[in-house]
């Protein structure tokens, strides 16, 4: 691997529609990716699950990624971390209870989310005391 590449560690996709499950497994090819931006990708929650093989990732911001629906945010669970989740019109308050078991993560945002009731938000937040969930 380029040695530039392997070093990378902050990478952002706006408007990329056509990124799906399949080229998010590339991403894995970047080791020491710490934060990453995905907007508008058509991934879906087999793609957070590939995110997972990210070791160093700690910052991940999902901006209208509309086939994300919430399973796959269980693999995601890392030491500190920041979540953002922007306009994900696929998740639920059902989908939203797939974060319950993130536990080291300190912060979550939401906004735009359409789909998600201020009793699910408020039930996360009971279920993760440690974290700072703003929506």
């Amino acid at each position: 691997m380029e040695p530039r590449r392997a070093a990378l560690t902050r990478a952002e996709f706006h408007d990329c529609g056509r990124l799906t499950d399949v080229g998010v497994a590339h991403l894995t090819r970047l080791p020491a990716l710490v934060r990453l931006h995905l907007g508008g990708c058509a991934i879906t929650d087999l793609g957070l699950r590939r995110l997972a093989a990210l070791p160093k990732l700690r910052d991940l911001t999902l901006e209208a990624c509309h086939r994300v629906t919430g399973p796959g945010f269980a693999f995601l669970n890392r030491p500190g971390g920041l979540l953002v989740l922007t306009g994900c019109r696929g998740l639920t308050d059902a989908g939203l209870a797939h974060l319950d078991g993130l536990t080291a993560l300190e912060r979550l945002e939401l906004s735009g989310c359409d789909r998600l009731t201020p009793a699910g938000i408020d039930r996360l937040r009971r279920t993760l005391p440690s974290c700072r969930v703003r929506a």
